[in-house]
């Protein structure tokens, strides 16, 4: 019998990368493909790519450049396709690439490009991915793409050009995903998009309705809702927190500021101001208990003046938000900022190391809060040095290293030991009672 070709993959990116990429895993194994780690005697390549950071592409050229050396082929996936074709073309110039909205193409494409016959090469798939075969890489986290592409415009962003115009998924497939997920023994859902709060403007259905929805189906889990813009979520702030107050919801809202500079807001097209965006955090602070605020930074925009960069550093001073995203300025091709000058590089690194030396003392701040407190740790991963990682109600990240027994998928109570600036280390409690 003739064995079936072995596909390499490799992911890159955010969570609805990660949902594209596990599509990818559907549909190899419906049409017969083995998936191999075994990165130089793979029949065939997958990357799926990220382009939002032009450090990320620049990993993901040299992975190509890598495979192009051993002459086998290569289909691109993911954002970079639409964002920098022609980059992926001088790595691997017989490089096949599929933008993510044509992910049903894949198993013809592949056809084309490994000499195999597949069990239906022309099997045709619905273009609304909620449809699509998909495989977990964790069986206790099923992510779910509630909408594509967004109604943004900020000057700096390529993702737009990838992703396109919003387009949201039927609020009925998104609860059937979510309910069938759960029956087979999902433990977190992770409701992802380009910007869940603007989910449904286009179809007649909001967010708040469908979160509601979710939370109503029948089962032990717990929902992560994914980033979501300032401005969607202050038209929704009291509601919006009444159901992060939800057992059944993580106590954790990502909002990226972006900047703390109503200028530079203006400049990159955020539709929202510096006040805007302390007070969101203020009133959900006030309404949902324990919350875990996340948040984004661009540092070294090309309109950002030192005035300005002070004013990111006062708001994060402010906010003191408990997870912070920061990011180095890169221009991205066919936006709107890559036309402008860039900043001198050495201004640039002198204010990345200072916004990440305040960010730094304000997560162990955080952090050093839980030394010693006691939380229910829900357990969804083991890392690559054998510990288990867990959640608490607020989506802090746990650490439960030695553990004697296997935890994957308990809720269990763990008390806080130690912490690190990205988590928390702690050890089952003794006495499940205290």
């Amino acid at each position: 019998m003739t064995r079936p070709p072995t596909i390499y993959l490799e992911n890159y990116g955010c969570a609805s990368n990660l949902f594209d990429y596990e599509i990818i895993r559907g549909i190899l194994k419906n049409i017969g493909y083995a998936f191999t780690d075994d990165f130089y005697n793979a029949d065939a390549y997958i990357i799926n790519s990220c382009g939002v950071k032009k450090q990320t592409e620049d990993k993901i050229i040299h992975r190509l450049k890598q495979v192009n050396s051993l002459g086998k082929p290569v289909i691109v996936t993911g954002c970079l396709p639409k964002i920098d074709l022609n980059a992926i073309f001088k790595a691997a110039p017989e490089a096949r690439t599929l933008d993510p909205t044509s992910l049903h193409k894949l198993p013809e494409v592949l056809e084309s490009v490994v000499d195999a016959k597949l069990s239906d090469p022309k099997l045709s798939h619905p273009t609304v991915k909620l449809l699509m075969p998909k495989l977990r890489c964790n069986r206790l986290r099923e992510i779910v793409q509630i909408s594509e592409g967004c109604l943004g415009e900020c000057t700096y962003c390529c993702v737009r050009n990838a992703r396109g115009r919003l387009v949201s998924y039927p609020p009925e497939l998104i609860i059937s995903t979510v309910r069938k997920a759960v029956e087979e023994g999902a433990k977190e859902i992770y409701l992802t998009a380009q910007d869940t709060g603007s989910y449904g403007l286009d179809i007649g259905a909001t967010l708040l309705e469908l979160l509601q929805r979710v939370v109503n189906i029948h089962g032990e889990f717990k929902v992560r809702l994914g980033m979501m813009n300032p401005d969607q979520a202050l038209k929704i702030c009291s509601p919006l927190s009444r159901l992060l107050n939800h057992d059944k919801m993580y106590r954790f809202l990502h909002v990226p500021v972006q900047s703390g500079s109503d200028r530079v807001l203006t400049h990159m097209k955020r539709r929202y101001t510096r006040s805007g965006f302390l007070k969101l955090v203020e009133a959900v602070r006030g309404k949902v208990g324990d919350v875990t605020i996340a948040t984004d930074v661009i540092v070294g925009y090309p309109t950002e003046s030192e005035d300005d960069f002070q004013e990111t550093i006062s708001l994060l001073e402010e906010a003191k938000p408990q997870i912070v995203n920061v990011s180095r300025y890169t221009p991205r091709p066919h936006t709107p900022a890559a036309e402008l000058p860039p900043l001198p590089s050495t201004t640039v690194t002198a204010r990345l190391k200072s916004i990440s030396t305040l960010c730094r003392r304000i997560t162990l701040n955080w952090n050093s809060l839980s030394l010693h407190k006691k939380y229910h740790v829900r357990i969804l991963d083991k890392s690559s040095k054998g510990n288990y990682v867990g959640r608490t109600h607020n989506y802090r990240r746990v650490i439960i290293p030695n553990s004697p027994r296997n935890l994957l998928g308990e809720s269990v109570l763990v008390k806080i030991e130690g912490f690190t600036e990205r988590y928390l280390i702690g050890s089952i409690a003794e006495d499940p009672h205290n």
